[in-house]
């Protein structure tokens, strides 16, 4: 396995559990409060409206880099792996078209 497929797939599962971080830390729309809404820590030095602005922000750019990841990493898969497979198909294949034209 090459050195990029393992960086993507490390970079994808990292920003996975990024993501699932942000979801959990942004207030629910029906209660009100969410892991951030006790009102203490990050809340009171920079501020509720600018904290939820910049994890919608991060939730959005991470949901983006995990679809060109995925993408990204399917391609290198596919360039690395998808070639040997065909190939061999195709040998098989002219193997076996060899051998009924020789029975005929």
């Amino acid at each position: 396995m090459s050195i990029t497929i393992i960086f993507t797939t490390t970079l994808l599962a990292f920003c996975a559990f990024l993501i699932i971080l942000l979801v959990l830390l942004q207030n629910p729309k029906e209660e009100g409060q969410g892991i951030l809404g006790g009102g203490m820590g990050i809340q009171n030095i920079i501020g509720v409206v600018r904290v939820a602005s910049w994890i919608e922000k991060a939730t959005y750019t991470l949901a983006l880099s995990i679809s060109v990841l995925s993408l990204l990493t399917a391609y290198l898969i596919n360039q690395e792996y998808g070639r040997s497979k065909q190939s061999a198909l195709v040998a098989h294949l002219e193997q076996y078209e060899g051998s009924s034209e020789k029975n005929n």
